[in-house]
Protein backbone atom coordinates (compact mmCIF):
# COMPACT_ATOMS: atom_id res chain seq x y z
CA UNK A 1 0.00 0.00 0.00
CA UNK A 2 1.31 3.28 -0.85
CA UNK A 3 0.88 6.34 1.18
CA UNK A 4 1.04 9.62 -0.42
CA UNK A 5 3.71 11.78 1.07
CA UNK A 6 2.54 15.82 1.77
CA UNK A 7 4.64 17.16 -1.49
CA UNK A 8 3.30 14.53 -3.67
CA UNK A 9 -0.59 15.51 -2.53
CA UNK A 10 0.25 19.15 -2.74
CA UNK A 11 1.67 18.53 -6.60
CA UNK A 12 -1.59 16.34 -7.61
CA UNK A 13 -3.82 19.32 -5.94
CA UNK A 14 -1.94 22.08 -7.83
CA UNK A 15 -2.51 20.34 -11.36
CA UNK A 16 -5.73 19.40 -10.55
CA UNK A 17 -6.33 23.51 -9.73
CA UNK A 18 -4.18 24.06 -12.60
CA UNK A 19 -6.84 21.65 -15.02
CA UNK A 20 -9.37 24.05 -13.51
CA UNK A 21 -8.24 27.32 -13.89
CA UNK A 22 -7.43 26.81 -18.11
CA UNK A 23 -10.64 25.69 -18.24
CA UNK A 24 -12.20 27.48 -21.15
CA UNK A 25 -15.81 28.86 -22.07
CA UNK A 26 -17.38 28.64 -25.51
CA UNK A 27 -20.45 30.27 -25.56
CA UNK A 28 -20.10 30.42 -29.77
CA UNK A 29 -19.68 27.53 -31.87
CA UNK A 30 -17.97 28.18 -35.16
CA UNK A 31 -19.98 28.47 -37.33
CA UNK A 32 -21.76 31.17 -35.58
CA UNK A 33 -18.46 32.98 -35.14
CA UNK A 34 -17.91 33.28 -38.80
CA UNK A 35 -22.00 34.28 -38.85
CA UNK A 36 -20.55 37.52 -36.85
CA UNK A 37 -17.30 37.65 -38.00
CA UNK A 38 -18.98 37.57 -42.36
CA UNK A 39 -21.78 40.15 -41.50
CA UNK A 40 -19.23 42.43 -39.53
CA UNK A 41 -17.64 42.21 -42.54
CA UNK A 42 -20.22 43.13 -44.58
CA UNK A 43 -21.35 45.96 -42.30
CA UNK A 44 -17.83 47.92 -42.21
CA UNK A 45 -17.61 47.49 -46.37
CA UNK A 46 -21.51 48.62 -47.27
CA UNK A 47 -22.70 50.71 -44.37
CA UNK A 48 -19.04 52.24 -43.05
CA UNK A 49 -18.55 53.88 -40.08
CA UNK A 50 -19.06 58.00 -39.26
CA UNK A 51 -15.93 59.57 -38.34
CA UNK A 52 -15.96 62.87 -37.08
CA UNK A 53 -12.10 63.39 -37.63
CA UNK A 54 -10.72 64.69 -40.89
CA UNK A 55 -7.17 63.02 -39.64
CA UNK A 56 -8.66 59.91 -39.35
CA UNK A 57 -10.26 59.88 -42.41
CA UNK A 58 -7.72 61.12 -44.69
CA UNK A 59 -5.12 57.90 -42.62
CA UNK A 60 -8.08 55.67 -43.09
CA UNK A 61 -8.24 56.96 -47.03
CA UNK A 62 -4.77 56.07 -47.68
CA UNK A 63 -4.64 52.65 -46.15
CA UNK A 64 -7.52 51.67 -48.87
CA UNK A 65 -10.92 52.85 -47.16
CA UNK A 66 -13.73 54.25 -49.45
CA UNK A 67 -13.95 57.84 -47.79
CA UNK A 68 -16.60 60.32 -48.01
CA UNK A 69 -15.24 63.29 -46.28
CA UNK A 70 -18.64 65.26 -46.69
CA UNK A 71 -20.27 62.67 -44.81
CA UNK A 72 -17.67 61.29 -43.02
CA UNK A 73 -18.20 57.88 -43.38
CA UNK A 74 -15.59 55.47 -44.12
CA UNK A 75 -16.19 52.49 -45.82
CA UNK A 76 -13.24 49.46 -44.75
CA UNK A 77 -12.95 46.36 -47.23
CA UNK A 78 -12.51 43.27 -46.35
CA UNK A 79 -9.16 42.97 -47.77
CA UNK A 80 -8.33 46.20 -45.60
CA UNK A 81 -9.76 44.23 -42.53
CA UNK A 82 -7.78 41.13 -42.92
CA UNK A 83 -4.24 42.89 -43.48
CA UNK A 84 -5.08 45.06 -40.45
CA UNK A 85 -5.66 41.32 -38.37
CA UNK A 86 -2.67 39.79 -39.99
CA UNK A 87 -0.21 42.81 -38.86
CA UNK A 88 -2.02 42.95 -35.63
CA UNK A 89 0.06 41.09 -32.55
CA UNK A 90 -1.14 38.06 -30.87
CA UNK A 91 0.18 38.96 -27.28
CA UNK A 92 1.62 42.07 -25.38
CA UNK A 93 2.80 42.81 -21.83
CA UNK A 94 1.40 45.62 -19.73
CA UNK A 95 4.06 46.88 -17.69
CA UNK A 96 4.21 47.42 -14.41
CA UNK A 97 6.54 49.49 -12.17
CA UNK A 98 7.95 46.25 -11.08
CA UNK A 99 8.32 44.12 -13.43
CA UNK A 100 7.84 40.97 -11.58
CA UNK A 101 3.96 42.42 -12.08
CA UNK A 102 4.41 43.03 -15.15
CA UNK A 103 0.85 41.53 -17.25
CA UNK A 104 1.05 39.25 -20.26
CA UNK A 105 -1.84 38.86 -22.77
CA UNK A 106 -3.74 36.76 -23.46
CA UNK A 107 -3.34 35.28 -19.88
CA UNK A 108 -2.03 31.30 -20.00
CA UNK A 109 -4.16 29.84 -16.91
CA UNK A 110 -6.68 31.89 -15.14
CA UNK A 111 -7.99 35.47 -16.08
CA UNK A 112 -6.40 38.47 -14.93
CA UNK A 113 -8.52 40.78 -12.14
CA UNK A 114 -8.42 44.17 -12.07
CA UNK A 115 -10.29 46.51 -9.83
CA UNK A 116 -12.99 48.49 -10.98
CA UNK A 117 -14.20 51.79 -10.42
CA UNK A 118 -14.76 55.54 -11.10
CA UNK A 119 -17.35 55.89 -8.93
CA UNK A 120 -18.28 59.46 -7.43
CA UNK A 121 -19.32 58.98 -3.86
CA UNK A 122 -18.20 56.83 -0.77
CA UNK A 123 -18.93 56.07 2.25
CA UNK A 124 -16.71 57.39 4.78
CA UNK A 125 -15.27 53.73 6.63
CA UNK A 126 -14.91 56.45 9.63
CA UNK A 127 -18.13 58.53 9.94
CA UNK A 128 -19.96 56.02 7.54
CA UNK A 129 -21.56 59.26 5.93
CA UNK A 130 -22.00 59.61 1.98
CA UNK A 131 -19.43 61.86 0.96
CA UNK A 132 -17.46 62.97 -2.23
CA UNK A 133 -14.39 60.72 -3.00
CA UNK A 134 -11.55 62.41 -2.88
CA UNK A 135 -7.23 62.07 -4.64
CA UNK A 136 -6.68 60.96 -0.53
CA UNK A 137 -9.55 58.50 -0.95
CA UNK A 138 -8.14 57.14 -4.66
CA UNK A 139 -4.58 56.61 -3.18
CA UNK A 140 -5.59 54.46 -0.38
CA UNK A 141 -7.64 52.41 -2.22
CA UNK A 142 -4.80 52.36 -5.16
CA UNK A 143 -2.58 50.92 -1.83
CA UNK A 144 -5.05 48.19 -0.73
CA UNK A 145 -5.88 47.11 -4.60
CA UNK A 146 -1.61 46.90 -4.57
CA UNK A 147 -1.57 44.93 -1.47
CA UNK A 148 -4.49 42.15 -2.69
CA UNK A 149 -2.34 39.40 -4.16
CA UNK A 150 -5.59 38.41 -6.30
CA UNK A 151 -5.51 41.64 -7.77
CA UNK A 152 -3.29 42.50 -10.95
CA UNK A 153 -4.30 45.79 -12.33
CA UNK A 154 -5.45 48.82 -10.78
CA UNK A 155 -8.41 50.28 -12.23
CA UNK A 156 -8.79 54.20 -10.20
CA UNK A 157 -11.81 52.65 -7.73
CA UNK A 158 -13.18 56.45 -7.57
CA UNK A 159 -13.33 59.56 -9.40
CA UNK A 160 -12.07 61.97 -7.14
CA UNK A 161 -13.93 65.36 -6.92
CA UNK A 162 -11.41 67.65 -5.21
CA UNK A 163 -9.61 68.53 -8.76
CA UNK A 164 -10.86 70.14 -11.81
CA UNK A 165 -12.98 67.75 -13.96
CA UNK A 166 -10.65 68.03 -17.14
CA UNK A 167 -7.74 67.36 -15.06
CA UNK A 168 -9.30 64.26 -13.41
CA UNK A 169 -8.15 61.61 -15.79
CA UNK A 170 -4.47 62.77 -15.92
CA UNK A 171 -5.27 63.39 -11.49
CA UNK A 172 -6.25 59.44 -11.45
CA UNK A 173 -3.28 58.49 -13.39
CA UNK A 174 -0.40 59.97 -11.46
CA UNK A 175 -1.94 59.22 -8.24
CA UNK A 176 -2.04 55.42 -8.82
CA UNK A 177 1.37 55.67 -9.84
CA UNK A 178 2.37 57.33 -6.76
CA UNK A 179 0.67 54.05 -5.05
CA UNK A 180 0.97 51.10 -6.65
CA UNK A 181 3.83 49.19 -8.41
CA UNK A 182 1.17 46.96 -10.47
CA UNK A 183 -0.04 47.84 -13.94
CA UNK A 184 -2.92 50.49 -14.20
CA UNK A 185 -6.10 50.82 -16.05
CA UNK A 186 -6.84 53.89 -16.54
CA UNK A 187 -9.16 56.67 -18.76
CA UNK A 188 -8.45 59.23 -21.14
CA UNK A 189 -10.74 62.41 -21.61
CA UNK A 190 -12.09 61.06 -25.08
CA UNK A 191 -15.19 62.57 -24.79
CA UNK A 192 -14.19 65.90 -23.05
CA UNK A 193 -10.32 67.45 -23.97
CA UNK A 194 -9.33 64.36 -26.08
CA UNK A 195 -5.82 64.66 -27.83
CA UNK A 196 -4.23 66.95 -24.63
CA UNK A 197 -5.51 65.11 -21.99
CA UNK A 198 -4.06 61.46 -23.50
CA UNK A 199 -0.63 63.96 -24.32
CA UNK A 200 -0.65 64.68 -20.35
CA UNK A 201 -0.93 61.44 -19.69
CA UNK A 202 1.65 59.97 -21.94
CA UNK A 203 4.07 62.45 -20.42
CA UNK A 204 3.38 61.51 -16.87
CA UNK A 205 4.09 57.76 -18.26
CA UNK A 206 7.31 58.76 -19.74
CA UNK A 207 8.41 60.31 -16.30
CA UNK A 208 8.04 56.76 -14.67
CA UNK A 209 8.59 54.55 -17.38
CA UNK A 210 12.24 57.25 -18.02
CA UNK A 211 11.81 58.03 -21.38
CA UNK A 212 9.57 58.03 -24.45
CA UNK A 213 11.53 54.78 -25.77
CA UNK A 214 11.15 52.87 -22.70
CA UNK A 215 7.41 53.95 -22.60
CA UNK A 216 6.79 52.22 -26.03
CA UNK A 217 8.10 49.12 -24.78
CA UNK A 218 7.10 48.25 -21.52
CA UNK A 219 3.97 51.18 -20.64
CA UNK A 220 3.02 50.79 -17.12
CA UNK A 221 -0.88 51.89 -17.94
CA UNK A 222 -3.76 51.46 -20.46
CA UNK A 223 -6.75 53.34 -21.32
CA UNK A 224 -10.26 53.12 -21.45
CA UNK A 225 -11.72 55.11 -23.51
CA UNK A 226 -15.91 55.15 -24.29
CA UNK A 227 -17.53 55.57 -27.62
CA UNK A 228 -20.65 55.74 -29.29
CA UNK A 229 -22.59 52.66 -30.92
CA UNK A 230 -23.12 51.53 -33.45
CA UNK A 231 -20.50 53.26 -36.23
CA UNK A 232 -19.82 56.25 -35.14
CA UNK A 233 -17.09 57.75 -33.57
CA UNK A 234 -16.97 61.18 -32.09
CA UNK A 235 -14.28 63.71 -33.04
CA UNK A 236 -11.96 64.00 -29.59
CA UNK A 237 -12.23 59.58 -29.32
CA UNK A 238 -10.97 59.66 -32.75
CA UNK A 239 -8.06 61.81 -33.52
CA UNK A 240 -4.30 59.57 -33.33
CA UNK A 241 -1.91 60.97 -31.72
CA UNK A 242 1.42 59.53 -33.09
CA UNK A 243 3.00 59.30 -29.29
CA UNK A 244 0.77 56.38 -28.30
CA UNK A 245 3.08 54.34 -25.90
CA UNK A 246 1.15 51.16 -27.22
CA UNK A 247 -1.86 48.30 -25.43
CA UNK A 248 -5.12 50.28 -24.98
CA UNK A 249 -8.55 48.96 -23.04
CA UNK A 250 -10.91 50.00 -24.84
CA UNK A 251 -14.52 49.84 -23.55
CA UNK A 252 -17.78 49.80 -25.47
CA UNK A 253 -20.37 51.21 -22.55
CA UNK A 254 -22.11 54.24 -22.72
CA UNK A 255 -22.47 57.59 -24.21
CA UNK A 256 -21.77 59.09 -20.69
CA UNK A 257 -18.79 61.82 -21.10
CA UNK A 258 -17.54 61.63 -17.66
CA UNK A 259 -17.44 59.54 -14.75
CA UNK A 260 -20.03 61.71 -13.02
CA UNK A 261 -22.13 61.19 -15.84
CA UNK A 262 -21.77 57.67 -15.99
CA UNK A 263 -23.02 57.53 -12.33
CA UNK A 264 -25.78 59.00 -13.02
CA UNK A 265 -26.72 56.92 -16.13
CA UNK A 266 -26.04 53.97 -13.44
CA UNK A 267 -28.17 55.66 -10.69
CA UNK A 268 -30.82 55.93 -13.12
CA UNK A 269 -31.07 52.72 -14.76
CA UNK A 270 -30.43 54.30 -18.18
CA UNK A 271 -27.23 52.58 -19.86
CA UNK A 272 -27.02 52.96 -23.93
CA UNK A 273 -25.13 49.99 -24.86
CA UNK A 274 -24.50 47.06 -23.58
CA UNK A 275 -21.05 46.66 -22.08
CA UNK A 276 -18.51 45.10 -24.97
CA UNK A 277 -14.45 44.94 -24.00
CA UNK A 278 -11.91 44.09 -25.93
CA UNK A 279 -8.21 43.84 -25.69
CA UNK A 280 -6.58 45.74 -28.71
CA UNK A 281 -2.74 46.67 -29.71
CA UNK A 282 -2.40 49.64 -31.52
Amino acid sequence: MHVARPDEVSARQGKELNKMAVARFKFLDKSEEDTIHRLSLEVLGTIGVRIHSHSVLEMLKKAGADVDLKTMIAKIPEQMVNEALKKASRSFTIGARDRKRDVKLPAASWPYVSLGGVTTWIEDYKTRKHRDATTKDLAMLARIGDAMPAVDMIWPLVTARDVPPHAGFANELWTCLQNTTKPIHGSAGSGTIGVPDAKVQIKLGELVAGGANELRKRPPFTVLSCVIAPCRSRRARSRPSASTPGPVYRSYRCRCLSGAAHARCLSQGRLSTPTRRTWQAL
